[in-house]
């Protein structure tokens, strides 16, 4: 999911996100990290905002403040807005988690109709709900929409609302004090939540960066800077919530007489070795997930697939590169590859850890067969 909504396209950030040196590119990269941000802060906007309105319509009718005809519509906007935030609170427990591309449009709109309810307050019931109740919701969604042109965006709205609230309903004339001292508190209101917007916003972003870091050293092979067995399993687990029932494969890689290079030419000319590998691969398998496990065995990936013939070719491929004969100091090493292929359906239990140990196992068959070959292997049935 792309956030062009929010930002260009081409990682160019739109003015209020350029202000905080946030662009398209950061957005996309802490995808996961934003949803989940706003599937748990949606909730505690619920739950905040049904606290508050209860508070108020508690409040209302204890002392009496308002005359009866607009304690009744009153209560009718409170309780129907507690309803509409239950609803909202649900959608974020049970529905969004596993239909994340809802999350940004069912956020903004938690926060509209907010918005809306407040002006409808102020609209048909009386000026002080109006004010104590919007400023409240304004400043508390500051810190729900990390989005800040999307906000703001909402506050300029809520600020021709507002203006149209003091000219239509409360008759005051467009050049009076009046309406000059209402309108300023409501811009000063508004700018103040903007900034705290803001600067919430790239506090988050450098708190998304830090953790983004750590995790990438965590699941990353230092060597080759392809993933490692931990970052692995963990994509194979995302792409399988995306891919289910799919055609997936795993390819297990080792070396053969990777052990000479190391033993005749050194650790460096090893690692060296290692990296072009890397890339050999990353070239032959677009498309598909590739790790570094140790040593010199690498594990390929790949699930949508149309057919095993698919993958099998781009394995083939591959094999014709080999064998390579490392020369230095009249010394020469053939190095060459064994492989493990299994096919199995995304839907398979304990995915990762079947592929890995049959996969595993081809390998070593192949390098029992004389090294330089593949072996295939089926997880459910023969897939064509």
């Amino acid at each position: 999911m792309n956030f062009y909504f929010i930002t260009q396209k081409g990682g160019k950030s739109l003015f209020f996100t350029k202000l905080i040196a946030v662009k398209e590119d950061d957005f996309c990269t802490f995808e996961d990290k934003i949803i989940q941000y706003s599937i748990d802060v949606q909730k505690k906007y619920s739950l905040f905002n049904l606290i508050i309105f209860l508070g108020y319509l508690i409040f209302t009718y204890y002392f009496n403040y308002l005359v009866q005809e607009d304690i009744f519509i009153f209560s009718i906007l409170c309780v129907s807005y507690m309803f509409l935030e239950i609803f909202f609170y649900l959608l974020f427990i049970f529905f969004v988690p596993n239909h994340t591309k809802y999350t940004y449009i069912l956020a903004t709109s938690n926060v509209i109709a907010t918005f809306l309810i407040c002006y409808l307050i102020g609209v048909f019931c009386n000026e002080f709900f109006y004010d104590t109740i919007m400023y409240n919701i304004v400043l508390s969604s500051s810190f729900v929409l990390i989005f800040p042109d999307v906000y703001i965006l909402l506050l300029v709205v809520a600020l021709f609302l507002d203006m149209s609230y003091f000219i239509f309903l409360k008759e005051m004339t467009f050049m009076s004090d009046e309406f000059f001292y209402n309108v300023l508190d409501a811009l000063v209101m508004y700018f103040l939540s903007a900034n705290f917007n803001l600067i919430f916003t790239k506090v988050k972003f450098s708190e998304f960066t830090a953790r983004y870091k750590i995790d990438l050293e965590n699941k990353t092979d230092i060597l080759t800077t392809l993933l490692n067995r931990r970052g692995l399993e963990q994509d194979i687990f995302k792409s399988k919530l995306v891919n289910s029932n799919t055609l997936c494969a795993m390819s297990f890689m080792d070396l053969d007489n990777f052990k000479d290079i190391n033993d005749n030419f050194g650790h460096l000319d090893g690692d060296e070795l290692l990296k072009n590998i890397a890339v050999m691969i990353q070239d032959s398998f677009k498309n598909c997930t590739i790790a570094r496990i140790g040593g010199d065995e690498f594990v390929v990936y790949a699930d949508n697939l149309t057919s095993s013939d698919e993958f099998l070719q781009l394995n083939k491929n591959f094999m014709k590169l080999f064998p390579l004969i490392i020369t230095k100091n009249n010394v020469s090493v053939p190095i060459s590859c064994s492989i493990g292929i299994v096919f199995a359906n995304t839907d398979t239990s304990n995915l990762y850890e079947k592929l890995y140990k049959l996969s595993d196992e081809c390998m070593y068959k192949a390098k029992n067969d004389g090294k330089n070959t593949f072996c295939i292997s089926y997880i459910g049935g023969n897939f064509v």
